[in-house]
């Protein structure tokens, strides 16, 4: 088992070496980017709908999020502690959404607390030295959107929230699948050579 010390603090935060956890990691990872776009497409829908289908989607990224957890083999329950508190954000948020919808102002604010807590998570992990500088960077794009999004710049409209949220969730999808790429390119060349 590979240690912790190569977290990213992306949704796939611990490092894996089975295959199955190197699938659900992706499996995050693409659905972050998928709820990333749609949230960055969907406010061409207005009103409650908006909120309805998104919160929807944040449900299924949580769940998939906490789905992952199961497949990380780790013994640092910091790590673990950590990734449940931002999944279950996304599926009460979600649930939040889906039952009472928001007005611009409040749904703006809602998701920035979103990406602020897989921000504070990633920056408290570098500060930890259990991410890498990378994660940092993450982190600090991460509170950059979810400011814009509590200051209502440039403005409330529902395709500016989803515009910056969905590029939000995109990077942290990115993100994981970056990690997974680069860590099962890192396996691979640690894997000695058969003579034969």
């Amino acid at each position: 088992m590979r240690s912790v010390t190569d977290d990213t603090g992306d949704p796939t935060h611990v490092a894996s070496t089975t295959p199955a956890g190197d699938d659900v990691g992706a499996t995050v990872g693409v659905i972050a980017i998928a709820v990333g776009v749609v949230a960055v497409a969907m406010p061409l829908l207005t009103g409650a709908l908006l909120g309805l289908w998104l919160g929807i989607l944040l449900v299924v990224l949580g769940v998939a999020r906490i789905e992952s957890l199961k497949h990380q083999p780790t013994a640092d329950i910091r790590l673990v502690l950590s990734e449940a508190l931002r999944a279950t954000g996304y599926v009460l948020v979600g649930i939040l959404l889906v039952v009472f919808p928001l007005e611009p102002t409040r749904l703006s604010s809602l998701l920035a607390v979103l990406l602020l807590l897989d921000a504070v998570g990633r920056l408290v992990g570098v500060v930890r030295g259990t991410t890498e500088l990378r994660s940092a960077l993450v982190g600090v794009a991460l509170v950059a959107i979810a400011a814009l999004l509590v200051v209502s710049w440039p403005s409330t409209a529902a395709w500016v929230l989803g515009l910056l949220f969905g590029l939000g969730l995109i990077l942290v999808g990115s993100t994981a699948l970056f990690t997974l790429r680069r860590r099962s390119s890192r396996t691979a060349s640690d894997r000695p050579e058969s003579t034969e």
